[in-house]
């Protein structure tokens, strides 16, 4: 049986708001970014030619999903609310203790304020029996 492959994205909302010295809603919408890479394909085929442009998916792993926190959505977030940003924390849970880790310097070059947290194993066995494959972020804007 063929492995069954899926996109995976970064969907990237926050709460809606008014702006009344503005005068203008913000509908909360900042983004939406998907895991593929577009690279020349190989070789011929009878559908495309060897230098068509081919979209392929890109395996999500922590440094990917730092990339693209740090590249596409902090820029965006910073975009949208350009005069309203005081401080922007980035928390990463995936993160090691240490500052060894290269990512943390990595988050702390694009971001003016770095929260850190650190998931205590035991305290999350109390809760879940198994911990969450997925990547999480949190970006606050304050």
């Amino acid at each position: 049986m063929q492995e069954q492959k899926v996109i995976q994205f970064i969907d990237t909302v926050v709460l809606p708001r008014h702006n009344a010295s503005r005068e203008a809603f913000f509908d909360g919408k900042i983004g939406m970014w998907h895991f593929v890479r577009h690279r020349p394909a190989e070789r011929n085929s009878r559908n495309r030619s060897a230098d068509t442009m081919v979209t392929t998916l890109v395996n999500v792993d922590g440094k990917v999903c730092t990339n693209y926190v740090l590249n596409k959505v902090v820029p965006a977030i910073k975009a949208k609310f350009q005069s309203d940003i005081k401080k922007l924390n980035v928390v990463d849970p995936t993160l090691s203790e240490t500052e060894r880790d290269p990512r943390l310097a990595e988050i702390k070059a694009h971001t003016t304020t770095i929260q850190h947290e650190v998931i205590d194993r035991e305290a999350t066995k109390k809760f879940t029996n198994q911990r969450s494959a997925a990547h999480n972020f949190l970006v606050s804007a304050i």
